[in-house]
């Protein structure tokens, strides 16, 4: 527990992964659905550093920097939440679902996805650029791979549990009815919201507020939408059978089959 309450965020590629360890650890241990989107970025950052490896970025060493710094967002969240400390409205939106028994896995994942990639991504992008060159090509790289991540997992949970399949059906793919254009047009904006940090021009905090209440007013609709969408989300929770720690252990075990498929759609076959 101690390294999860670490405020100074992982270092390298090796600490990131160590710290997403003690975080599933944690969560199996405290049955807490905060393991939820940990299992899925863990898959994440697995194969973003076997593509660093291949050499599938232009940059390595500045993708390899934004992996870190990435995760980094991500990690200061935690720790902040798990002291109760106060963290950004994206994030606190997305803690807050994790003691509440009636939002999905898809909803879990995909309150994660919003404040990590609407509103940190760009923020690890603009530190990265103070620092390394990093291509645009390389930044679109690391987040396909979170995008393309959720949707394959969410394909696969849609095969264990008929009800997702039923409600994706009905309802059209809950991701895309969630979060819509937010999450189409995610990338090119949190690459543009990079820029705009950088110039600034000591005008960042600001910025950083107006974009932090966009994407909580975001993980609100997607944490508590309206009918008919609550109702079919309600007969997918129903169908959610397994207990807390089952579906964590489900999300890795679907998390390490989607890798593959992932990394190969990202940087080519070859990789893999």
């Amino acid at each position: 527990m101690s390294i999860l309450l670490d405020p100074v965020p992982p270092p390298d590629g090796a600490a990131v992964l160590a710290r997403f360890d003690a975080m599933l650890a944690w969560s199996r241990q405290h049955a807490s659905r905060l393991g939820y989107f940990a299992a899925l970025y863990r898959g994440v950052t697995l194969r973003a550093r076997s593509a660093l490896a291949a050499g599938a970025f232009e940059q390595p060493e500045a993708a390899e920097r934004l992996v870190v710094l990435f995760a980094g967002r991500y990690f200061e969240a935690l720790a902040a939440h798990l002291r109760a400390a106060p963290v950004t409205r994206a994030w606190e939106v997305a803690f807050d679902a994790a003691v509440r028994w009636r939002p999905t896995v898809s909803q879990h994942l995909l309150l994660g996805i919003n404040a990590h990639i609407n509103l940190d991504l760009g923020i690890a992008a603009a530190r990265t650029l103070d620092e390394y060159p990093l291509p645009r090509a390389d930044f679109d790289r690391v987040n396909d791979l979170l995008l393309l991540m959720v949707d394959e997992v969410q394909d696969r949970l849609a095969a264990v549990w008929p009800l997702l399949r039923l409600a994706d059906r009905v309802a059209g793919r809950l991701d895309e009815t969630l979060i819509g254009a937010a999450l189409v047009q995610s990338r090119s904006a949190a690459w543009e919201f990079g820029q705009a940090l950088r110039a600034g021009g000591g005008g960042e905090s600001g910025l950083i507020e107006r974009q932090d209440r966009r994407v909580a007013a975001i993980g609100q609709h997607i944490a508590a939408p309206t009918m008919p969408l609550a109702l079919a989300l309600a007969s997918v929770r129903m169908g959610e059978l397994r207990g807390v720690t089952g579906i964590i252990d489900l999300l890795d075990q679907e998390v390490a089959r989607a890798g593959a498929v992932v990394e190969a759609r990202v940087v080519g076959p070859s990789v893999v």
